[in-house]
């Protein structure tokens, strides 16, 4: 025997249309006693903004007195009933995991100022249609301590090669200076061959 569970997305998204129902019936039920809207709007919103969500308590409910007149409304055109406030919230796509790795090639290639030049650089340079990805997008998916990373290791590489350069030149100076610049010319004394 298999239960099919919904996943905890669904399930808060479930309580908080069961919860505005009954926050937007309280509203309703004040406007009929005869209380301003105004202060019961912002008395409803007050009490219930921040509330955690049981299914999932990552999650707080965001209900400013702006979102209560809307959910009202969709309630209020929708029948009055809690499937009319559902939220149709949808994540955005992701960026998919080759554009990601061709950025990080791009940014480890040359030292960038900051993320959102490197992001703003690499939709210039590369082909294809990168403008649609957001910087935030960027920022969720790749991560800001990433290119921090690959940048500091780019500096330590351009200190270290300067430090080779140096210390080649150096060489090379000391070697001018101690041996000549070119092989001496020596005779080479032939024997006296008799064969005929």
């Amino acid at each position: 025997m298999t239960t099919d569970l919904p996943s905890q997305k669904s399930d808060w998204q479930n309580e908080r249309s069961k919860l505005l129902h009954r926050v937007c019936k309280s509203f309703d039920a004040a406007l009929q006693r005869g209380e301003p809207a105004c202060k019961t709007i912002n008395k409803i919103s007050r009490r219930y903004q921040g509330r955690l969500y049981s299914a999932n308590p990552t999650r707080r409910l965001q209900l400013s007195p702006i979102s209560l007149r809307r959910a009202f409304k969709q309630w209020r055109l929708g029948g009055r009933l809690p499937s009319a406030i559902r939220l149709k919230f949808k994540p955005a796509p992701g960026i998919p995991a080759p554009v990601l790795i061709r950025f990080t090639e791009f940014c480890a290639r040359r030292r960038q100022s900051s993320l959102q030049a490197a992001w703003r650089n690499f939709q210039r340079t590369w082909s294809g249609n990168h403008a649609h990805y957001s910087l935030n997008q960027v920022r969720r998916h790749f991560g800001a301590v990433n290119f921090y990373r690959i940048q500091t290791s780019l500096r330590a590489i351009e200190t270290e090669q300067g430090k080779l350069a140096e210390l080649r030149l150096n060489i090379i100076a000391d070697l001018h200076g101690r041996l000549p610049a070119q092989r001496a010319l020596t005779r080479s004394k032939r024997a006296i061959n008799f064969e005929i």
